[in-house]
């Protein structure tokens, strides 16, 4: 039914009573019918948005669990248990050589080009790989999976220490030098290095994936996760506390590797320490 015909059958109740006249014509019926049509395309579009977020989170929801709960479960323990064997169990049969060198003096020697000591490359790996997702991560799996989630977090850590142990090897190997006395190394290297020319594109891949979760997506988590800790904990606004770790860890990046090694030579064993001390 049109607009005119609808005003005029009395669709919306109008009551002009006015003899011969069109009740098309009526402006209060005319501006009932296009106020109503106005609700009712806005009601529409609310629900296809609704609708298409709904499929989004749903997607989202599906990709999370597909690749952090089934994926990537079964390829860390798999790699890990095939380099474990591989490797003669490399991580059991060297670990009171850790110490071993740990312990020893020439740890903390730097030689005269100025390159990293062996301790600070030891906290450098650590300062990568420990972080706010260690304690509010543990935290979530313990609350999402129960008691079982300790269970396969501590799998996952000894195979990964044999995966560990190979990245370092390779990136130890395939490292480049540069011309300020520092080298420069990691995947990307050992990638093209290792498998050849034709695996460029790969190593590429890698860095701008790398790039993008480690300057975006771990960067944004760790300093919510302590910003939102400096509101709670002393009710500092997260504006404030979020600027004021950008400034600070700016400097110190922006310092170059051996700036960001002498900061974590300090840092890194306190929080280390900390960590283990509120574990227990």
């Amino acid at each position: 039914m049109s607009l005119p015909d609808m005003a005029q059958s009395g669709a919306l109740g109008a009551h002009d009573t006015a003899p011969g006249r069109n009740r098309a014509s009526n402006p209060i019926v005319l501006g009932g019918l296009v106020k109503s049509r106005g609700r009712l395309a806005r009601t529409t579009r609310n629900n296809c948005s609704q609708q298409h977020n709904s499929g989004d989170i749903f997607m989202l929801d599906f990709l999370n669990d597909l690749l952090w709960g089934k994926v990537l479960l079964v390829l860390l323990i798999t790699v890990g248990v095939g380099f474990t064997v591989a490797s003669r169990f490399v991580q059991f049969r060297y670990f009171g050589r850790m110490f071993q060198i740990l312990g020893a003096s020439q740890a903390f020697k730097r030689d005269k080009h100025g390159h990293l000591s062996s301790f600070q490359a030891l906290v450098l790996s650590v300062a990568g790989r420990v972080g706010g997702g260690n304690i509010a991560g543990v935290a979530v799996a313990i609350t999402l999976g129960g008691p079982g989630a300790v269970f396969w977090m501590w799998m996952v850590g000894l195979m990964g220490m044999a995966t560990s142990f190979l990245e370092c090897t390779l990136a130890q190997t395939y490292k480049q030098a540069s011309g300020d006395g520092t080298y420069r190394g990691g995947p990307a290297y050992y990638i093209v290095k290792g498998l050849g020319s034709r695996w460029t594109w790969l190593a590429g891949l890698y860095s701008v994936l790398l790039l993008v979760t480690f300057g975006f997506g771990f960067t944004a988590l760790q300093s919510y996760a302590v910003a939102t800790s400096f509101g709670d904990a002393f009710g500092v606004p997260v504006l404030y506390s979020g600027l004021a770790l950008a400034m600070v860890v700016g400097l110190i990046i922006f310092g170059g590797i051996k700036r960001i090694a002498r900061i974590s030579e300090v840092l890194v064993p306190f929080m280390a320490v900390g960590y283990l001390l509120i574990a227990l």
